[in-house]
Formats: structure tokens, sequence, C-alpha cells
């Protein structure tokens, strides 16, 4: 009986403290001084009809805007999240041959904006996580500088003030704002300052869109809905971002925006309409095969838990008691597929419309567009799902940078990439000063960058590129996995880990190590750390990843 008071206390609390959170929200957008007026947005309805057109909203846009060309490029980024890296992108330059996953998956979107794109099939993120990738990638620096490594906190609270990418765009003459899942979600969080208000120049956009996504989370797995019956977040987040997108506009010729657009998909619970579910006939879809290799990863490597088990819908359908890796459980496992890529069409069609709006607005050809995720997932594969692990399903993630007059023509990167360049590539691509490379301790250092600028890939003679990438996972607060990624290898250790005031691996205290090679085991399902013949390129990936990202950041 007390526990049960209790609870109800805590749950009377709790909903307290979110009306609160909305009352003040809602007084401070009323009251918010700002050029671009506030659209009401209205839920969407089935096939998007009920868009306002054009003329239609509150803010009246210019006629001539089309004709005014800005000296500095807007920038449109795009999010998306647990979104894999093996996407069909560019299917004159990028082959499926050796992988049945990417022959399945239908995105005629992102090929279309990919085909005149530059394409970096190896960009890897630095924590296969939401919210220490996201920090990670919007302050250009690393995890160990961040001190992001779980969902719970912003780097402002446990690291320094450092300068985002929306930020410091903000503070050269951009007009930022945001909307959907851009920093990690403040109401999944105990942090309320990770939406980082710093960061914009509008508060950020929730408005209809939190609602759908805590409907969606309650018991479901996966869901196929008739769309316009149950809207979806993303619903709410295509409205908000073609109504901002006009908005915007309107003020094209005098202020060059930066407009950071988060989608939840495919990201769980994989809820999506119905239509998308067709493209992917269960009897089309197959099981990843996980050899005997997979015996000699180390224990730390992979993980058991997957969250799919903690939906009540998994429990309903799968009357026996799941296994970790849901190895007892085809049928629904085959399903969760399913979803998955459902949910990955769908993500595609509402990019599509977006991109579509951009072109309708005579706003394309002065907008650099950034697509990417902020980590991959697993689904099978390894015998484990979800993320949080240095395989390369988790770890690779599509990354697309169109910059018009420049990209045209489809440029495919095959180097090793990271999501921690792309804050620096766009401050080039952009014209403006370049970032000052960081020193080794910079977590008191307000602006400096721990990546390379990509922008000298995107040129017609690239430049010789030495580059490698890492990335690094935690297993508590002990342990951290870290890893360097070759043209050809990949090499892990996993290490103690000094947590605060430190934040630094113990490379004397090893609990285990990974090598891969690409060339002959895409899948990374053979570890090779032991093997003799392999001995003279663990040593070489060891030195490499010791030396860590301040050796080729210069």
């Amino acid at each position: 009986m007390k526990r049960r008071v209790l609870m109800h206390a805590l749950w009377a609390s709790f909903v307290s403290c979110v009306t609160c959170c909305w009352l003040l929200y809602t007084a401070a957008i009323a009251t918010r001084d700002t050029n671009l007026q506030v659209v009401r947005l209205k839920p969407m309805g089935d096939a998007w009809e009920d868009l306002p057109k054009l003329g239609s909203t509150t803010t009246s846009l210019s006629t001539t805007a089309a004709t005014n060309v800005t000296r500095s490029p807007n920038i449109l980024f795009l999010m998306a999240d647990d979104l894999v890296g093996y996407l069909p992108l560019l299917s004159s330059l990028t082959s499926c041959d050796a992988d049945p996953r990417c022959r399945l998956l239908q995105i005629p979107n992102l090929q279309r904006l990919a085909a005149r794109s530059a394409v970096f099939t190896s960009a890897y993120n630095q924590f296969p996580l939401c919210n220490p990738s996201r920090a990670s990638l919007l302050t250009g620096r690393r995890p160990d500088t961040t001190h992001v490594y779980n969902q719970s906190f912003s780097f402002r609270t446990v690291a320094g003030d450092m300068v985002t990418l929306p930020q410091f765009l903000k503070e050269h003459g951009y007009y930022s704002v945001g909307m959907g899942k851009v920093f990690h979600l403040t109401e999944l969080s105990y942090d309320s300052v990770i939406h980082d208000p710093e960061s914009w120049s509008e508060p950020f956009q929730k408005h209809g869109i939190w609602d759908n996504l805590w409907r969606e989370v309650v018991g479901n797995g996966w869901k196929a809905v008739k769309h316009g019956h149950s809207r979806l977040s993303d619903d709410n987040v295509i409205r908000a971002a073609i109504v901002t997108l006009r908005q915007l506009k309107q003020f094209s010729g005098e202020q060059p925006f930066f407009m950071a657009v988060g989608f939840f998909r495919p990201h769980e619970p994989k809820v999506f309409p119905e239509k998308f579910q067709s493209l992917y006939p269960l009897e089309n879809l197959s099981l990843p095969r996980v050899p005997r290799g997979m015996s000699s990863v180390p224990p730390l490597a992979t993980t058991s838990a997957h969250t799919l088990q903690f939906h009540s819908d998994a429990n309903i359908l799968e009357a026996q008691k799941l296994k970790p890796d849901l190895s007892n459980a085809k049928s629904l496992s085959l399903s969760w597929i399913q979803a998955y890529y459902s949910c990955v069409s769908y993500l595609d069609e509402v990019v599509g419309l977006l991109l579509d709006e951009l072109e309708r607005l005579g706003l394309d050809e002065n907008t650099i567009v950034v697509f990417l995720s902020d980590h991959g997932v697993k689904m099978g594969e390894h015998g484990a799902w979800g993320k949080t692990t240095m395989f390369d399903e988790d770890t690779r993630v599509p990354l697309i940078i169109r910059i018009p007059g420049v990209t045209d023509r489809g440029i495919q990167i095959s180097q090793p990439t990271e999501l921690v360049d792309v804050f620096p590539t766009l401050v080039e691509a952009v014209g403006l000063p370049a970032l000052p490379a960081c020193p080794a301790q910079s977590a008191d250092v307000p602006l400096c960058r721990e990546g390379r600028s990509l922008y000298p890939l995107i040129s017609p003679t690239p430049p010789p590129w030495d580059h490698v990438a890492f990335s690094q996972v935690a297993r508590g607060t002990g342990f951290m996995g870290y890893s360097v990624m070759t043209s050809r290898y990949r090499y892990t250790e996993w290490v103690r880990f000094r947590h605060r005031p430190h934040y630094r691996p113990d490379w004397g205290s090893l609990h285990g190590l990974e090598l891969y090679d690409h060339d002959l085991d895409p899948g990374e399902n053979h570890n090779k750390a032991e093997l003799t013949e392999y001995s003279e390129v663990r040593m070489e990936l060891r030195e490499r990843l010791h030396a860590g990202w301040t050796a080729v950041v210069r």
C-alpha cells in the first residue's frame, strides 16, 4: 500500500513538472523577440494534404525573395537516429553485391540527394549512443573531452561551455533554428538544458512533436499504423520543418540560416505508416548468420540486452521467455527487421518532402544540405541487437554533404572519416575562418576542433589523406572500448577507464583485443587479434590507437 501511494505521488510530481515546463515554454514562445512569427502547428493529415499552401501561413512570403541570393550559403542539417551505414546511396558508385541488407532498402529520395552530393562511405561516429554521439558531433569534440558517456547529461554540465556548430554559425551572422531530435531528448533525461538554448536564435521547437512520441513509446516495440488515424512524431517534425522553411524564405536575401531537423526514425519504437510494410515482405527477409568464429570475441565487446524485450507487445507475440539474442524468436526477429526497414523508407519519404520544399522555394541552389545519423544499430548481427558496440553496424553511419556547384555530379569518398569532422567542414564550406586545432586537453577551451575539415576531399584533386577514424564505448563506469579504423582494419582495445577528474584510458590494464580484416571479413565475424600473421598489423594499429587523434588533427 505504501509503495502504491509512493508511486502515485511520484507520478503526480512528474505530471506537475511536465505541465510547468510546458507553460513556461509556451510563455517563452509567446513573448520571444524575433523577426519570425510563430505558426501554430496543426496535426498532419493523410498524405500530408493539410500542409499550409504557399502564402497561407501567418507569415507573408516575399515573391521576390527567390531572386535574392545571399553571399553566405544556408545550411539544412538533417539528422536521423539509429540509421545504419550500409544504405544503397549511389547506385552507380556503391555496390551492394556483397551485402543483401543494402539491396533490400528502398530509399529513392536519399538516393536523389546522394546523386548530387559527396557521399562518405566510411564515416564513423565517436560513440554509438545518442547523447554522446550528438554532443561530439555538434561540438566537434570527442567524448573524452565532452565527458558525455550516457544519456543523462549535457556536455555543459559535465565538461564546459564549448561552442556548438549552430552556436558558432549564430555568432557569425546565421539565423539558427532547430526542431525534433537534434541534441538528445530533454524529456527522457535528467538534465533540463540538454537542448542547449545557447545554440539557437529562437527557442528550440518542440511543440506538436513530443506528445506523439510519448504515445508511440507506450507498449510498442513496433507498429504499422494507418496514416491520418495515428499521426507520428516525424509527421510533426516535417510539418514544423516545412513551415519554418517557408518563414525563413522571406529573409533569404538578408540573413543566411542554419536549420537543424532531427528525425526520430528509425529509432524504436518502430512505429510507421502501414504502406511501407508491403515493401518488405517477410518471405524476402532473413536473419544474419552468426559464425562460430564469434566465440573469439572478448566478453566486453558485445551486448546481450535488447530493448525490444522491454516492450509489452514483444512478450505478447512470443509466449516463451526471450533469449537475449532473440535466437528462440525467429518470427519476432524478422518482424523487427521488417519494421526497421519500413521506418527507413518512411524516413526517406519525409526527407524527400523537405527536399522538394527546399527546391520549390528556390532555396536549393544556395543551401548546403547535410544528412547523417548519430549511430547505427545491430539487428541480429554478431548474435546481438541494439547498439553500443564497436562493430561496424553501430559505428559506421551515412554521411551526405551537398554543396551546390561543388558536388553536383556526385562524389564517393571511401577514406575513413568521422562525424567530429562535420563542424570544421561546414565552417570551411561557408567561407568562415578555420577553427584552430584543440590541445590534447581542451574541455576548458570554448572553441577549437578535434576533427579535420573534409572539404579538401571534395576537390577534383584531393590531397593525401592519412587520417584514421576513432570511436569508443563505455561498459559501466570502469571499462571503455577504444577502436581505430583504417581503410582495411578495425582494431579495438578494452581497457580500464579513469573517470573524473582524469577521463582517460589506462592502456596498461587490458581486458580484451579485437582485430578485423575488412578485405577478408567485411562482416567482422572473425577476430584476428591473436593470430601470429597479424602481429605486425596489430602493433602498428596499437601505436595509432594510443597516439590518438592528436597525431592526425593539426
